[in-house]
């Protein structure tokens, strides 16, 4: 992990999703990975584990949580024999999300008016 790197935790994750602790942590990680909707998080389990300062254990009790909840989904891709693992939040939790508006240079959130 490099110290300009971050993690956005957005109030629709507490206040909407009802998360906390490694949930809250984990979901945001992921979600910063695979919230255009096409893209996912392929990391591994030791980086999940390095940015939550936790065991890989850990990690693998809070996906399967998160996966339970239908807030992440779990797809296994295997290259040469060798099983990768990526992670993004579902359609579903995108309906509460604040939605991103592209431009050709970046995106810019746009925040509905009900918040």
């Amino acid at each position: 992990m490099k110290d300009e790197n971050y993690l956005v935790i957005n109030g629709y994750m507490i206040k909407q999703l009802h998360l906390k602790g490694n949930e809250l942590l984990l979901y945001g990680l992921i979600n910063g990975f695979s919230q255009d909707g096409e893209s996912s998080f392929s990391g591994s389990l030791n980086y999940m584990a390095e940015w939550l300062c936790v065991s890989k254990q850990t990690i693998l009790t809070t996906l399967k949580s998160l996966i339970d909840k239908g807030l992440i989904e779990k797809k296994e891709v295997f290259k040469s024999n060798i099983k990768f693992c990526e992670y993004k939040v579902l359609n579903g939790s995108q309906e509460i999300r604040p939605p991103v508006k592209k431009f050709e240079w970046g995106s810019q959130k746009i925040r509905p008016k009900n918040i």
